[in-house]
């Protein structure tokens, strides 16, 4: 799959060129023996890549496509996040896409550990880097919108991954779950008293 692709058409589903059981195997495959790592140039793990507390509404993996309705692999996890949230850098990275990619909408794409992991955050309302542009894990990169094929403001958010059988999606809903625990637990934080943080 090539994120660069700029068609209005572009169906991240059908460019994968996989059948539906072909898919299948690919989740299955995920979820068992790939084990999601450190993507993102030595940080320590993913952040949560919105600046706020946020709902996850759909989760990666097979689900009925909300405009399409067809069964189709959800390769991204969906954060409904208000809209004009800071969208952050997930991982430190550089930026190799940052424009309207048809379906996603204006989308920033990130590369890591030497182009051989992406991010990608789509559906965006405005873009807040260009391509080249060296990130560091929690910079501003966008800001929620409901651009390209959307129903309402969310992130849609994707990890991929270069393996022996070429590129493969990873299902980042586990530690998005921690990641956005984190940050719910720092802004409970944030609020108490200065004098009431010591005995957390």
């Amino acid at each position: 799959m090539n994120l660069s692709d700029r068609s209005s058409s572009f169906d991240p589903y059908a460019a994968a060129g996989l059948s539906y059981a072909q898919l299948e195997a690919q989740v299955t495959r995920n979820i068992a023996t790939m084990p999601f790592g450190r993507i993102g140039n030595g940080d320590r793990g993913l952040i949560f890549p919105v600046s706020v507390p946020a709902p996850i509404s759909s989760f990666f993996g097979f689900r009925m496509h909300p405009i399409a309705q067809t069964q189709r692999l959800h390769t991204g996890t969906d954060i409904a996040a208000p809209y004009g949230t800071p969208v952050l850098a997930a991982f430190s990275g550089k930026v190799t896409e940052s424009s309207d990619l048809g379906g996603y909408g204006l989308t920033v794409v990130l590369s890591h550990n030497e182009g051989t992991s992406e991010t990608l955050y789509a559906h965006l309302s405005e873009l807040l880097v260009s391509v080249g542009d060296e990130v560091k894990q929690g910079n501003p990169i966008g800001r929620v919108g409901s651009t390209g094929f959307s129903t309402g403001p969310h992130l849609h958010f994707e990890v991929k991954q270069m393996t022996d059988m070429g590129w493969v999606y990873l299902d980042a809903n586990r530690q998005l779950e921690v990641a956005l625990e984190r940050l719910i637990d720092s802004s409970q934080l944030a609020q108490l008293p200065r004098r009431d943080r010591g005995s957390l």
